[in-house]
């Protein structure tokens, strides 16, 4: 996982109307989780966009400023809420070492 977050507080709802999907995502603590099927009444804010899009987001082949500017990402709610999710998301060496080896003893 590449959250950073152990001050934030955020539910955002995720609709996906191409394949009928909702999401929850709660940041708290400085964990990450997350429910299919679920939606917070109380949530910051709504992300609506298709599955592809946010494949296309993930994989960087689409910027999400971009396509929020084009209308293709919707967003309800308090739209800093997803600014301040997205700035917690640390960025790492793809090949970063997992386990690294201790030296043998002498």
């Amino acid at each position: 996982m590449r959250v950073n977050g152990s001050k934030a507080a955020i539910r955002l709802n995720y609709v996906f109307p191409d394949t009928n999907e909702r999401l929850l995502v709660r940041v708290e603590n400085g964990v990450l989780n997350y429910w299919a099927g679920k939606q917070a009444p109380q949530a910051d804010a709504t992300v609506t966009l298709t599955r592809p899009m946010l494949n296309q987001i993930i994989v960087r082949t689409a910027g999400f400023e971009q396509k929020i500017s084009a209308g293709e990402v919707q967003i309800e709610g308090r739209r800093e809420a997803l600014d301040e999710l997205l700035s917690l998301i640390d960025t790492f060496a793809y090949w970063f070492n997992i386990v690294t080896p201790r030296p043998p003893h002498p």
